[in-house]
């Protein structure tokens, strides 16, 4: 379970709110307990995608497609958090 961040992971601005985002495609660390503590503890805004048998081409376009969202949500909310991201682009905040 993700703890509450705390004021040292709050974004100090729109720069420093991108700085610390990652894109996954890693099915395994976004199952594995030890993995999102580790992604907790370094508060970063972690981005997976759900769809592991796509191309990188495919890949690509997903994240790209996606970005006014991931966008929206690297600023709106405070780290650390990790979205999924499906095939259709729809997201999914995992707790």
């Amino acid at each position: 379970m993700f703890s509450a961040p705390t004021a040292a992971c709050a974004p100090r601005s729109r720069k420093s709110s991108a700085a610390n985002c990652r894109l996954l495609r890693d099915a395994e660390a976004r199952r594995n307990r030890i993995e999102r503590e580790a992604l907790d503890a370094a508060c970063v805004r972690t981005f997976f995608l759900t769809q592991q048998d796509i191309t990188g081409q495919e890949m690509a376009n997903l994240f790209k497609d996606a970005l006014p969202g991931m966008t929206n949500r690297a600023i709106s909310q405070p780290p650390p958090f990790i979205f999924t991201i499906s095939r259709s682009g729809k997201f999914s905040r995992m707790k």
